[in-house]
């Protein structure tokens, strides 16, 4: 294998995804097998290995972008505690090891995080403390883990899970034991900023908008009818709290944060803003197309392409359309 590896000069390449790195010495596997492709001397060559290169969308990267993200947003609480995986946490230096010592009930993971398999079944014993409610979004453990089944006995205990919601397009494998389903958008019918993956020479940063109405139930949240998905059941659920941050005057006096699109508009102009110079305006030719394209969203994207939802700065026209 080394042989065959090595006899295509710099046109050879090691890729590797999440599996190596879910593990203890995640960091070490990757960096071991990294350190191949630098032994082949293959960065930044035809055939070999090249860094991801994207978009800025959250407006930290540069003052020519308009909407610092970061700053405009107030200041949230800080997570305190133990998370139900512990991660980041050694077992030695917990209040539990004073008084059950070893063995741990379950893994500890002081070098790991995001260790998805361990969510439910911890719940299901209520290690290290009990749980009242689990949240699901664009999950499906009972599908996409290993030993499925049991993902499916910790949900059905609800002596352990009391309560259980999600966020779905469908009633999904694993969604279909949640108490309550709360629909999501079609990915024709939402909007996204997927990044890039390194497998892209170029700076890229594709831009997913609505393109189809939603066939989901039309809420009002602070006032204004849409259609319910991920983004609305967190818009209510802080119109209900109170939260600050959002409501009309969301990102400042004037600027609303009671819409999806009143969030995801502010990345693309700052994707617009992400270069030496900012992207052109569109002309009228170009923005006519546009809404035409998007007869069936119209009524939204006018109210953007008017300017009418945000005061300042000019929105980023050439981007949409």
């Amino acid at each position: 294998m080394a042989r065959e590896l090595t006899s295509y000069g710099k046109k050879a390449a090691v890729d590797v995804h999440r599996g190596p790195a879910q593990h203890t010495n995640g960091f070490y596997n990757i960096a071991s097998l990294m350190n191949l492709n630098l032994l082949l001397g293959n960065f930044d060559w035809k055939g070999g290995m090249i860094v991801a290169s994207t978009y800025n969308t959250d407006g930290t990267k540069s003052e020519k972008q308009p909407f610092n993200l970061k700053k405009i947003s107030p200041k949230g609480a800080k997570p305190f505690g133990l998370s139900i995986i512990r991660h980041d946490a050694k077992y030695e230096e917990s209040t539990l090891f004073e008084t059950a010592k070893y063995p741990a009930k379950r893994n500890w993971w002081p070098l790991s995080s995001d260790v998805y398999e361990e969510i439910l079944p911890s719940m299901a014993d209520a290690y290290p403390y009990p749980a009242k409610v689990v949240f699901s979004y664009m999950g499906a453990p009972s599908y996409s883990l290993p030993a499925g089944h049991t993902m499916i006995e910790a949900l059905v205990n609800t002596d352990r899970i009391p309560l259980y919601f999600a966020s779905d397009i469908t009633i999904g494998t694993t969604t279909m034991y949640a108490d309550y389903i709360f629909p999501d958008l079609h990915y024709l019918e939402r909007w996204e900023m997927q990044g890039s993956h390194p497998n892209m020479p170029v700076k890229v940063q594709p831009i997913r908008q609505p393109v189809i109405p939603s066939p989901n139930e039309v809420v009002k949240v602070f006032g204004e009818e849409q259609p319910i998905s991920y983004e609305t059941l967190w818009l209510a659920l802080a119109e209900k709290l109170g939260l600050k941050g959002f409501g009309p005057n969301g990102f400042g006096e004037g600027k609303p944060l009671t819409r999806p699109d009143d969030f995801y508009i502010r990345m693309v102009a700052n994707v617009a803003g992400d270069s030496k110079e900012p992207v052109p305006d569109a002309g009228a030719a170009e923005i006519e197309t546009f809404l035409k394209a998007r007869s069936t969203c119209r009524r939204m994207f006018s109210m953007w392409i008017a300017g009418r939802r945000s005061p300042d700065p000019p929105l980023p026209r050439w981007c949409m359309c």
